[in-house]
Order: C-alpha cells, then sequence, then structure tokens
C-alpha cells in the first residue's frame, strides 16, 4: 500500500523519465461546431474547495475558479482545427486531491463527461478539442 502511495504521489517525477505524458485523465474529443460551453463540478466526495484555473490555447480564460457540486458554465470560442484546453489545480480544496469534473458540449467523437485524475497543486489535466473548419 505504501508503494503504491509513493508511486501516485511521486508520478510528476517518474513519468516523464519514462517517456509518458501526463494527461490528468482527460480525453480528447472532436466537436460539431466552434461555440461549445463547458460545465465545470467538484468531482470528490464533498464538495471541497477546489480552485482551477482554465486555459484555452495558451490564453487564461479562467484565472481563479473555485469549483461547486452544481456547477459552472464556461463558454468558449474555438478557433479552426485544434484547440488545447489545460485544467490547472491552484489547490486541493480541504480534502485531497483535487478532482474536477468537465461536461463539453456538441461533442461528437469522444466522451462529453470527463473526470480528471486526482489532482495535486500546481498539477496540469490537458485535452484537445478539435472544431470544424467552417
Amino acid at each position: 500500500m505504501l508503494l503504491a502511495l509513493t508511486a501516485y504521489f511521486t508520478r510528476h517525477l517518474w513519468l516523464p523519465e519514462l517517456g509518458l505524458e501526463m494527461s490528468g485523465g482527460l480525453e480528447d474529443v472532436r466537436v460539431s461546431q466552434r461555440n461549445i460551453d463547458l460545465d465545470l463540478k467538484d468531482n470528490g466526495n464533498v464538495v471541497d474547495g477546489d480552485r482551477i484555473q482554465i486555459s484555452l490555447n495558451g490564453e487564461i480564460v479562467i484565472e481563479d475558479h473555485t469549483l461547486t457540486g452544481e456547477g459552472t458554465i464556461v463558454s468558449l470560442d474555438l478557433k479552426r482545427g485544434s484547440n488545447q484546453v489545460e485544467i490547472l489545480a491552484l489547490n486541493e480544496g480541504y480534502s485531497s486531491p483535487n478532482t474536477v469534473e468537465v461536461a463539453i458540449s456538441h461533442v461528437v467523437e469522444g466522451p462529453s463527461v470527463q473526470v480528471s485524475d486526482g489532482l495535486l497543486t500546481g498539477e496540469r489535466a490537458e485535452f484537445t478539442i478539435r472544431a470544424p473548419w467552417w
């Protein structure tokens, strides 16, 4: 048990050494339009004050957001083609780890509702949204 916990909490150190990327448990999706919504919720056993930052294509769209159990809608205007979304854990609330559920509107390929791996403070969950060219 101790070995498993050590591996989990130090994964950011050894995964890159193995040539593996940490996506934070989120998968890439394809959407049917360029204007979409993300519904963000705390997915832990208890809503505990998890805070996140959201970036789209390297630009911060939400600086500091506290997740709730009811969720918050964030509207995104995507560019044509690939769009990189990054969720940064700003804290772990009072019950570690930071757990974020993301529901993505207008998904035609890939999971529309996803839950990040438990993120420690400073860790990122990333995924790509492929938008149509029109």
